[in-house]
């Protein structure tokens, strides 16, 4: 049987904000970002192939500044070393901003402890009181023929199942969490000890995946029985070559497709 390993965040293209400017005044209204003056910089003087999709947004008053950089949870080494643009984004800045910390989740074994109760049902239901039974019998069948299936997964919620279902394509696709944009510059952050500020948090994406009604979590399940691992895995891969080109038309059919 193979090792879970819960991936709390989703595969969705998200955006890491890298705050730059001055620390002490970052959020009064003065320092408030004026959207309408980002600039897109994601295919000038890079020397990579790598373009990705880089936004620079000024202040009005040009004294605060923060650069919108889309992440992705999942990649390989090609990405690294990260193209100089970037890099120098993330130096100038005083405050990293990422969907939540996940390398201080796993380092916190009371919040996993907690996670892990929160994905389990206590109420004597099981999956199948929740789940179509079409939709309940593929997903048992596309674990099982992974070696990925055990009855004590009945017991726990959808979210649980869409991580496990999450990691299986990941790793068809070749893919690593540990190559996430987020873990590497959380992990450079800490090194560095610059302040790292999350957007959500791990408790606020568990409360929202297991408070979804029956019918949004059966929509969500069921789009993983109709298409193969493989055809699922090629649909990442597509989408991770469209970001690190920095495709943004691209990216835009994919996630609207």
């Amino acid at each position: 049987m193979k090792k879970i390993k819960f991936i709390v965040l989703s595969l969705m293209i998200v955006m890491s904000v890298i705050f730059s400017g001055c620390s002490t005044t970052i959020g009064k209204k003065d320092k408030e970002p004026d959207s309408s003056s980002s600039k897109a910089d994601s295919s000038s003087d890079i020397a990579s192939d790598n373009k990705f999709c880089m936004w620079e947004v000024t202040s009005k008053d040009s004294k605060g500044k923060l650069y919108l950089f889309g992440s992705i949870h999942a990649a390989d080494d090609s990405v690294y070393p990260l193209p100089s643009f970037v890099t120098d984004a993330f130096d100038k800045s005083d405050y990293l901003a990422v969907e939540c910390d996940i390398v201080a989740y796993e380092k916190d074994l009371k919040k996993q402890i907690e996670t892990s109760t929160d994905l389990a049902y206590t109420d004597g239901t099981t999956i199948k009181n929740h789940l179509d039974e079409d939709t309940y019998e593929k997903l048992k069948k596309l674990l099982s023929d992974n070696d990925s299936y055990m009855s004590l997964y009945d017991s726990m919620k959808p979210a649980a199942w869409m991580s496990l279902l999450e990691n299986l394509v990941i790793e068809k696709s070749g893919l690593s969490p540990d190559n996430g944009l987020d873990r590497n510059f959380l992990n450079k952050a800490k090194k560095e000890d610059k302040k790292i500020l999350e957007v959500e948090s791990v408790e606020f994406q568990m409360n929202m995946l297991t408070g979804f009604s029956d019918d949004t979590i059966n929509l969500l399940l069921k789009s993983y029985t109709t298409q193969t691992l493989d055809e699922q895995a090629k649909s990442l891969n597509e989408l991770y070559a469209a970001w690190k080109s920095g495709d943004i038309d691209k990216l835009y059919q994919l996630g609207n497709g």
